[in-house]
């Protein structure tokens, strides 16, 4: 039947196309000149029929809406990033002139030398320092089409609104699927899996939730991020994990190189000179400068920095510092040693020359030395900086000595006193307002540098003289404003506002009934009693926080913590070997028994031999996270 139609069709569009021909024909001939002479037309023309291709190829496309939607984003896209292109090259050879460089030959190391010479900054955050990068890199890539012209999805998985990430999860179970398959089929064949068919993770970590959105250009959530690592992790505990180490690999990034280990050091090679003498350079660095030190052997003790002599250059506690190594290692007297230094002040150069000095030595010495040069810490780069100075401040930690007196002048502005006495002028009752509210104010920010008991010392003395003696209760810590940040006050002052129920600034029992009661339980009057009784005295907010103080008096924040464990982190990667930090803690400090190491690494976030310590200080002053969250 189809065949017959078509057929059908067919001769009636060649029926329709010969008539056409025929008439223009005609229609030409009687508009020619009349002197032309005139021929007869053919019976039948030689017309071919139309393919089907041709037909399909005239018809009209239409677009979809979201087609045409990504197609007008996209083209405002390319619009704008065409000028922001044109205006960073333009840019890039203006720069290039400034600084004397080949505009066709600068690159983006000589950029961004050029930008922090021009403009220098010392901005904490490095987010907010002038930068020159191409408009690839700061502006955020769009996906590309996801659907064709008709609005149809390429991807079956597109619907999830997370296609990409749900493709990885699919592949994820797929393949551990598959490995399960394939164990089974080896146990039937009686052949037990090996170590070396499991993948070995050692030296890596899966890639953050950041990195993660950027691989795919998705938005993934805290909770699917979770799932993704479970999926991960579930994959490669497979006993043929090996099997997909590349797939695997995609969402993993090393910390460290293979070749490297956290307990060795790289030794340098020995030389030598002209005169046939041995000897080894290494560069020592101390915070962000260096020094170039070469060592030789058979020395005297001669001491050559920067074309100067030791005594000439460095003051007697520096040439202490410099000789350490030359003490520890037992050896003073017997290399000579020559430096050149790159910045820095005299305690920096001579921190920088004793770091090259004892990695020179390590070609020199047995490993036994290594190791003591190593335990006392001249082995290590010493990245530590100067603390920045903060804002009204003498200096990074330091606090003005005048504040006492003048924040009791400002609360000596008694509010009834000043009303009753202004209470017929407007004019100075407006007057009051203000300065009212700005010695509140400035009470307030004195009150995030300032330690509270010095105030009420301060306001103390003061009342005592008047012969006023108040009873006032102890504190257990001296300073409980600084003892925490500003972000974990303003929490305990939420959670303080939500346990005042009726807002008075104080907490009663009545106001621990009614929060207990909005929580749906019923709490005895003896609990109550308990916990009201734990305050020596009124329970306003400073009393609040105090009692939080108490609880972690004696603790170190948890940044000192992890800044503490970092001093070992060479590479910064977060992670400490676990058997390099056993050495440690029983060879140095209180030297704890491998008993007691035992019952630290119990919970300790250990995982694959390196030993977390941004997650263990998070622990040590938050708690562990609940398995359940």
């Amino acid at each position: 039947m189809i065949y017959i139609f078509s057929n059908f069709s067919m001769t009636m569009m060649n029926r329709y196309v010969v008539k056409t021909v025929r008439l223009q024909v005609v229609s030409r001939r009687l508009n020619s000149v009349a002197g032309e002479g005139m021929k007869e037309l053919p019976d039948k023309l030689n017309i071919q029929p139309l393919s089907k291709s041709f037909v399909s190829s005239r018809k009209i496309v239409q677009i979809s809406k979201a087609m045409a939607a990504y197609l007008k984003s996209a083209s405002d896209r390319k619009i704008k990033m065409d000028i922001e292109i044109e205006k960073y090259e333009l840019g890039k050879r203006h720069l290039a002139n400034m600084m004397g460089f080949d505009a066709d030959a600068i690159t983006k190391e000589d950029i961004d030398n050029a930008i922090r010479y021009l403009f220098p900054s010392g901005l904490f955050s490095l987010k907010s320092r002038p930068i020159m990068k191409h408009p690839d890199e700061l502006f955020p890539r769009i996906k590309s089409a996801e659907f064709d012209t008709d609005g149809r999805p390429f991807h079956f998985l597109f619907y999830t609104l997370n296609a990409s990430f749900y493709q990885i999860m699919f592949d994820c179970a797929e393949k551990t699927d598959a490995l399960q398959r394939y164990e089974d089929t080896q146990l039937r064949k009686g052949k037990f899996s090996s170590e070396e068919a499991h993948f070995d993770t050692t030296g890596t970590q899966w890639i953050s939730r950041e990195q993660l959105q950027t691989m795919l250009s998705e938005n993934v959530s805290e909770v699917q991020y979770e799932r993704f690592l479970s999926a991960m992790n579930h994959l490669t505990d497979q006993s043929y994990s090996l099997r997909e180490k590349d797939f695997i690999m995609k969402f993993r990034r090393r910390m460290c190189d293979e070749a490297t280990t956290l307990l060795t050091v790289s030794t340098p090679e020995i030389l030598y000179d002209e005169w046939n003498r041995k000897y080894a350079v290494a560069v020592g660095k101390r915070r962000k400068h260096s020094a170039t030190v070469k060592l030789y052997a058979n020395g005297t003790g001669k001491f050559s920095i920067d074309n100067l002599e030791l005594c000439d250059f460095f003051s007697q506690e520096s040439r202490a510092v410099m000789l350490t190594p030359f003490l520890t290692a037992e050896c003073l007297g017997m290399y000579d040693v020559i430096a050149e230094t790159t910045g820095g002040g005299e305690s920096t150069k001579a921190g920088a020359v004793r770091h090259g000095i004892a990695l020179a030595l390590c070609a020199f010495v047995s490993e036994e030395t290594k190791m003591k040069l190593r335990l006392n810490g001249l082995l290590t780069w010493d990245r530590r900086r100067h603390e920045r100075k903060k804002v009204a401040q003498p200096g990074a930690r330091k606090k003005w000595t005048w504040y006492v007196e003048f924040v009791f002048h400002i609360s000596k502005l008694n509010d009834k006193a000043l009303m009753r006495r202004f209470q017929n002028d407007e004019e100075k009752k407006s007057t009051f307002a203000v300065v009212n509210g700005i010695s509140k104010f400035v009470t307030l920010m004195l009150h995030q540098f300032v330690s509270v008991d010095c105030l009420q010392q301060g306001m103390a003395s003061r009342v005592n003289r008047k012969g006023l003696n108040r009873k006032r209760f102890q504190r257990a810590t001296s300073n409980i404003f600084a003892m925490f940040s500003q972000a974990q006050i303003q929490e305990f002052k939420e959670a303080f506002n939500m346990i005042d129920q009726n807002r008075d600034g104080f907490i009663d029992k009545e106001d621990l009934h009614d929060m207990f009661a909005s929580l749906g339980k019923d709490v005895s009057d003896d609990i109550l009693d308990s916990m009201i009784n734990e305050s020596p005295g009124t329970i306003n907010f400073t009393v609040f926080l105090t009692l939080f103080g108490e609880k972690m008096t004696g603790t170190d924040p948890e940044e000192v913590i992890r800044n503490a464990f970092q001093c070992f982190d060479e590479e910064g990667t977060g992670y400490i070997k676990e058997e390099y930090l056993r050495e440690l803690l029983t060879t140095m400090g209180d030297r704890y028994t491998n008993e007691q190491v035992d019952e630290l690494f119990k919970d300790a976030p250990i995982k694959n031999n390196f030993f977390n310590y941004v997650e263990f200080a998070r622990m040590l002053k938050h708690g562990a996270v609940d398995k359940d969250d």
